[in-house]
């Protein structure tokens, strides 16, 4: 099914459909799926930051030390029980320094040994198909989720961070897993106890792009106050362990970025983008670092050990600028992209980036870009794409092995289409899929690849469920023809 959206005559952008596609803000709180956490994310993916030209130190996160669990008592949990090891202390322990988000919230992270979740289980769907449940004897709200790629220990893992919830008289339980995709078993989860009689969010964790990367949004006295903190928290796979960076902070305190992203190397965040590099180089202290000031960065990417970025320069030139570990600090990866590049991504082998032929943002004649995965710049010349269709635009673009998936929104007869475009790198050929229904649209931020298979997220389309995803499909890539179109 193709989904449409009505637009004037004369459009200028298309931000409508694709903000919908992309859905960059943070997550609500289990209670309350269609609520925004205060600071919704940036344009190009999610802000661990605050304000734009704040800085400074920001507030403290509690008097707990990292070692040792507060002493708080709760009251009965009201569970059912079947769903009553969630309130086991032997399971769950409370999240020192989390005290900012208390009495509304109470943050716990678990014994990944010990916990209880079955293994999400794939079924077969078709051809190249299958299928699993996202929602297996819970709640069917606050199912939120993001899916992302990752190389750890040498060995690919696709990952989703999903959130299940129970819902008793007094408290949501909203408990947020990391799925290994490939074995549906849940390798780790934290849990978020809220008074059930919030009139607003109180706390949340936002995870728009990354199944392993988030951040604690939580203690605002209203829902008009400026006073929330902001914590981040990244998942160690090795130790399947939860790493706070403490303490939390003022959100207007923050230093801040247009654009965020991950890196698997040492669980780094980066913010680029408003003048300046910054990245929080050990996941246990909130302090974000100056790579590099008076930047003209933009939107980026980062993989593995590589983060990139683009410049965007004086008179429309654009570069490739990164980061990795060397000791090289901040570098030019290329000194010449192409005009109105959009978007960049690394993969474990090359660089891809999105080339729109018309100022970012407007309908264009698109095209994708590739060259070698690089730490220095080489002198490689881009290799171009043939164009990917007429009137088109696109916010969220991943690259995995010999492919890409774009969320796109193409206009046709005044109105914008949305589907994900499916391009081959070896030889540019194309296919899309489309949603299913208006009851399973394809959700971009849980949908990742691996060398073999393409996973998306599906759920509702309505402005209160995009996100919420209701199921995942598994998409053999050998096996393309038989479960998506060629355009």
């Amino acid at each position: 099914m193709r989904r449409a959206v009505a637009v004037s005559a004369g459009i200028a952008t298309l931000g409508a459909l694709l903000a919908a596609q992309a859905c960059h803000s943070d997550e609500a709180s289990p209670a309350s799926p269609e609520a925004s956490s205060p600071d919704a994310g940036g344009l190009g993916g999610l802000n661990w930051g605050g304000q734009p030209g704040t800085g400074g130190n920001g507030g403290t996160g509690g008097t707990a030390s990292a070692d040792a669990a507060p002493d708080v008592v709760l009251p009965d949990s009201g569970l059912p029980a079947e769903h009553a090891w969630l309130d086991d202390p032997s399971i769950w322990t409370l999240v020192p320094g989390t005290e900012f988000v208390q009495p509304k919230c109470y943050v716990f992270q678990a014994d990944g040994s010990k916990l209880k979740f079955p293994p999400l289980t794939w079924q077969a769907c078709g051809s190249g198909c299958q299928v699993m449940d996202m929602n297996q004897g819970f709640d069917k709200n606050g199912l939120s989720s993001a899916a992302s790629t990752h190389r750890v220990d040498g060995k690919m893992r696709p990952l989703l961070a999903t959130v299940v919830a129970v819902n008793t008289t007094d408290w949501v339980y909203g408990a947020q897993e990391i799925v290994d995709l490939e074995s549906g078993q849940v390798l780790g989860a934290r849990l978020l106890r809220t008074r059930a009689d919030n009139t607003f969010s109180a706390c949340s964790f936002g995870f728009p792009a990354y199944a392993t990367a988030h951040v604690l949004t939580g203690g605002a006295t209203s829902l008009q106050s400026d006073d929330p903190k902001r914590m981040p928290v990244t998942f160690d796979l090795s130790s399947r362990s939860w790493l706070w960076a403490q303490p939390a902070r003022l959100v207007a305190s923050i230093e801040k970025g247009l654009d965020g992203f991950y890196l698997d190397h040492n669980h780094m965040l980066f913010q680029t983008g408003f003048g300046a590099v910054y990245a929080l180089t050990d996941p246990n202290v909130h302090q974000w670092d100056v790579l590099e000031s008076n930047s003209a960065s933009y939107l980026g990417e980062g993989e593995g050990d590589l983060a990139v970025w683009i410049d965007n320069l004086p008179g429309g030139k654009q570069r490739l600028r990164g980061w990795a570990p060397d000791g090289k600090g901040v570098r030019t990866l290329l000194s010449d992209l192409p005009a109105n590049t959009c978007r960049v991504v690394p993969t474990p082998t090359a660089i891809v980036g999105w080339v729109s032929d018309v100022p970012c943002g407007q309908p264009a004649q698109p095209r994708l870009f590739k060259l070698p995965r690089t730490y220095s710049d080489t002198g490689a010349v881009p290799e171009l794409s043939p164009p990917l269709g007429q009137n088109m635009g696109s916010t969220e673009i991943k690259s995995w092995g010999d492919y890409v998936v774009a969320g796109v929104g193409e206009v046709v007869g005044g109105k914008i289409i949305g589907y994900t475009l499916i391009v081959r790198l070896s030889d540019w050929k194309r296919w899309r899929l489309d949603d299913i229904s208006s009851e399973l649209i394809v959700h971009t931020k849980s949908w990742t690849l691996t060398d073999d298979h393409l996973y998306v997220g599906e759920g509702g389309s309505k402005a209160n469920e995009l996100g919420v995803n209701k199921q995942m499909r598994r998409l053999e890539l050998s096996k393309i023809d038989n479960w998506a179109t060629v355009p």
